[in-house]
């Protein structure tokens, strides 16, 4: 809706207007939709909770159907966000290799707050004849750390502390 314009919207309905939204959407697909970076970033800003936001954030990239490249590029184009630096910092963490809630608040909460040295994320390793991937491998220390294990590993909103999912 331009600006300056005012509706009032139907019973149901939710009228968003939004700046720049020529540059946000994907005109060639049918219907025309927003790039998927964009709803992404949409969905975190509007997240109840800096869980949930970090859960959209990490489901977006988890699911490769978009980059934290292309999450920088999608929050760079917007002036005003709140909790921009915040979710600067969470995108940067995913594009570190954190996959889900629980390995974002590990690497905040304990690593870093512990000054612990950074470990490799998602890094592959042999057990037993069988490769995996670890969350997080202290190759100094020979340490693997297994935060939410492969009944967790569907999706950010299932690695939730506290979820049953």
């Amino acid at each position: 809706m331009e600006r300056g314009r005012h509706r009032k919207a139907p019973d149901d309905v939710r009228l968003l207007r939004v700046a720049g939204l020529t540059d946000r959407v994907a005109w060639n697909l049918s219907p025309p939709r927003l790039l998927y970076p964009e709803a992404a970033l949409d969905v975190a800003l509007e997240a109840d909770s800096l869980l949930d936001a970090v859960a959209a954030l990490a489901d977006a990239c988890g699911s490769r159907r978009t980059t934290p490249a292309h999450l920088r590029r999608a929050l760079a184009g917007r002036p005003r966000v709140r909790r921009r630096l915040w979710l600067a910092g969470v995108r940067d963490d995913v594009a570190a290799g954190t996959c889900s809630v629980l390995e974002r608040e590990y690497l905040s909460r304990v690593e870093r707050a512990h000054g612990l040295p950074s470990g490799t994320r998602q890094a592959r390793i042999e057990y037993g004849g069988h490769t995996g991937f670890a969350d997080v491998r202290y190759d100094v220390a020979g340490v693997v750390v297994e935060l939410d294990g492969r009944l967790h590993h569907s999706s950010a909103r299932a690695r939730r502390p506290g979820s049953r999912a």
